[in-house]
């Protein structure tokens, strides 16, 4: 569960940024090329952990260890890949 609650929040943080920019600057932040690969990465691998977390939440007992550990470790590489893709997109925009 907290799994998911961190996902959630990473999430959130993302769209907060966008949100709050939007309204200081009443546009969203002009990134492109590299970054705007990098955001949807990053979008595509926060979006993804927080499915895999559920699904590991709500069927996870009834799997088998190896695939539990299997689903840990997914979740550990869309980490390391959305934390990646967050250096891409704070350098490059």
């Amino acid at each position: 569960m907290l799994l998911a609650i961190a996902w959630a929040t990473q999430v959130a943080s993302g769209v907060m940024f966008g949100v709050t920019t939007y309204l200081y600057e009443s546009h969203l932040p002009d990134i492109h090329g590299i970054a705007v690969d990098a955001l949807l990465i990053k979008l595509f691998c926060a979006l993804s952990g927080f499915v895999l977390a559920v699904t590991h939440v709500k069927f996870g007992s009834a799997w088998a260890i190896d695939k539990q550990l299997l689903a840990w470790r997914v979740s550990f590489a869309f980490g390391v890949v959305a934390l990646g893709s967050a250096a891409f997109l704070r350098w490059f925009s």
